[in-house]
């Protein structure tokens, strides 16, 4: 038989007692009930949200026994193994599961359990969407930059411009469609972090942006030639940095390297030097001007030119004879001789005259560029006389001009057919070379 649950503490015994004699007796031994305390009860601590892909959130309790095991339960289920109570709080660990926490307390002699006060609620918050940043490239230097952007954005969702992994401008909130942060021109590479307003989880978006810079080309020198006075046009030459450069004047057509233009009218040209990568240099204006052919009060402007006799009669020039003839010297470097038909004249300023050529003056033509780095022009005429006799000096033997050189002579008779009695002739000059004029000739 039962009497059923006793909740009271102490010893149980039985008296039997027969109903029809009343007769009674104890019956043997005796039953003894003890009550055990429960655990007590701890407030259960931690919890809260935390980023996806994140390490988690602590999950505690806020005090503990010893003697006592300890048993977190994630939604009723059992999570890890059972915690010794220290006498302090204690720690289940991070815990990366979404859901609610509780712990059960076990004396680990009297088996009693109770469940810890409270709970721990544990919630993921998602990341947000990786988009693919966008743009990047390279620009020449001093130009207006790259753009970047993202290729799609999400409300709510805050992007952050990185340039080296440093912040570069502020955040541009997300308007769930493509962003730009605009034209960047620093060098380097441009990454983007997206941060949700509300969570704060962050994700580093997909990819990354370059922009490198490439230099100008370097333009070494512009030089305009221009002709003679009245002559509207001329020559620009244009020399660049690199052998894969090219330039480029304002009739849209492209020269390669160390080209010129000729054949220009008056007036003013841009020139821009393009390299290997693409990169134009800043245009460069370089005018051509007519000449003027006087200066600013009309008066004529004489080339400083002179005349030096190379024969001993002044200035004539005997014809036929290319061994005597007149040096033309100047004392500007921009004059120019211009040769008068029938003479003609070497770049050491030698006059000669054309074979047949009669007796008489004839004038050479001298021009002048430039005086003090003003564009100016003007001619002047110096008078050569061309005779075709031969003067007499000493016994028939003539001194000979020739060009830069001081000529020293000996003078002696000169017998036909004998080589062994010569004028001889000497040069100061290394560059001089003796001309034949016959039926004189003269060796090396």
């Amino acid at each position: 038989i039962s009497f059923g649950l006793k909740t009271a503490a102490g010893t149980y015994t039985v008296i039997a007692t027969n109903a029809s004699t009343t007769c009674t007796v104890a019956m043997t031994g005796s039953a003894v009930i003890t009550i055990n305390p429960l655990p007590t009860a701890f407030t259960v601590t931690g919890g809260g949200s935390y980023c996806s892909g994140g390490t988690g959130v602590l999950v505690g309790l806020g005090n503990s026994t010893t003697g006592i095991n300890y048993q977190l339960q994630l939604n009723g289920v059992n999570n890890g193994t059972a915690v010794a109570g220290t006498g302090s709080a204690i720690s289940f660990g991070l815990k990366t599961a979404a859901g609610t926490y509780t712990v059960i307390a076990t004396n680990a002699s009297t088996t009693c359990t109770v469940a810890m006060t409270g709970s721990a609620v544990i919630t993921i918050n998602p990341l947000p969407t990786a988009f693919t940043v966008t743009g990047g490239g390279s620009y020449c230097s001093g130009g207006t930059g790259v753009l970047v952007g993202l290729g799609n954005s999400t409300t709510g969702i805050n992007y952050q411009l990185q340039l080296n992994g440093v912040n570069n401008g502020t955040a541009v909130a997300g308007t769930g469609s493509a962003i730009s942060f605009g034209l960047k021109t620093a060098a380097g590479t441009y990454t983007v972090i997206a941060t949700n307003v509300s969570t704060t989880c962050t994700l580093a978006m997909t990819g990354s942006a370059v922009i490198t810079i490439n230099p100008l080309p370097t333009t070494l020198g512009t030089t305009v030639t221009q002709l003679s006075c009245s002559i509207t046009s001329g020559t620009i030459t244009v020399t660049v940095q690199n052998l894969g450069d090219t330039y480029s004047f304002d009739d849209g057509i492209s020269y390669q390297i160390n080209n010129e233009k000729s054949g220009l009218a008056v007036g003013i040209y841009k020139i821009k030097i393009k390299n290997a990568v693409g990169c134009e240099s800043l245009a460069t204006s370089v005018t051509i001007n007519d000449f003027i052919c006087a200066d600013d009060d009309g008066t004529a402007l004489v080339p400083f030119a002179t005349v030096t006799s190379g024969s001993t009669s002044g200035t004539s020039v005997i014809a036929n004879d290319t061994l005597n003839g007149v040096i033309v010297t100047t004392a500007n470097t921009d004059v120019t001789v211009i040769s008068g038909s029938p003479l003609s004249i070497n770049v050491d300023g030698f006059i000669t005259v054309a074979s047949g050529t009669a007796s008489g003056d004839y004038s050479i033509v001298y021009t002048l560029s430039t005086v003090s780095g003003t564009i100016i022009s003007d001619t002047a005429t110096a008078f050569v006389k061309v005779s075709n006799s031969i003067d007499a000096k000493n016994d028939n033997t003539y001194a000979v001009q020739t060009p830069s050189t001081t000529v020293a002579t000996t003078v002696g008779n000169v017998t036909a057919n004998d080589t062994l009695n010569t004028i001889g002739v000497t040069a100061t000059n290394t560059d001089v070379t003796p001309i034949t004029t016959g039926p004189l000739s003269i060796d090396a």
